[in-house]
C-alpha cells in the first residue's frame, strides 16, 4: 500500500520534544488540510494517521493512491504476471503523459500538494496556537 507522509520536522525547532505539541500541530495540519484533500468518498481524506516514533511526528495518509493524487500524477492499473506463481497481480505506474483532474463537488480547493497549500494559508495560525499552548504550560 502507498502513503503520503508529512514531515513535522521544521516546525519541531519550536517545539523541542515535545510530542503532545507535535500531536497538536499534526492535528491542526490535518484539519486545516481537508479542504485541500481530493474527495469523491472521503476514504482519502479519514486514512490519515498520526505517527509517533523516536522524537518524530508524521502524518500519513494511507490509501493505494495517496502517494499519486498528492504530487498530482496519473495512475495506471497494469496486469503482471509473478514470477514462478501463474496468478496476474496489479501494479500501479506513474503516467507522466496524463493530465490528472481532481473533483471540486465537495472539496471546490481540492488538488495536488495539499499539506503545503495548508501550510501556505494557515502556518501563521499553527505557530499561534501551538506557541500558546507552550506557554500555557
Amino acid at each position: 500500500m502507498s502513503n503520503v507522509s508529512i514531515n513535522l520536522g521544521p516546525f519541531r525547532q519550536n517545539l523541542g520534544n515535545a510530542t503532545k505539541f507535535e500531536a497538536m500541530l499534526a492535528n491542526l495540519i490535518v484539519e486545516d488540510s481537508e479542504p485541500y484533500v481530493p474527495m469523491l468518498t472521503g476514504q482519502l481524506a479519514r486514512s490519515y494517521t498520526v505517527i509517533q516514533y523516536g522524537g518524530h511526528t508524521q502524518v500519513v495518509y494511507d490509501m493505494p493512491y495517496a502517494r499519486y493524487l498528492y504530487y498530482g500524477l496519473a495512475m495506471d492499473w497494469k496486469d503482471h504476471k509473478a514470477p514462478n506463481h501463474g496468478k496476474g497481480w496489479k501494479k500501479v505506474v506513474a503516467v507522466p503523459h496524463r493530465q490528472l483532474h481532481y473533483t471540486f463537488n465537495q472539496h471546490p480547493e481540492a488538488g495536488s500538494h495539499w499539506v503545503q497549500r495548508a501550510k501556505e494559508a494557515n502556518s501563521d495560525t499553527w505557530r499561534k496556537k501551538v506557541g500558546a499552548a507552550l506557554a500555557s504550560q
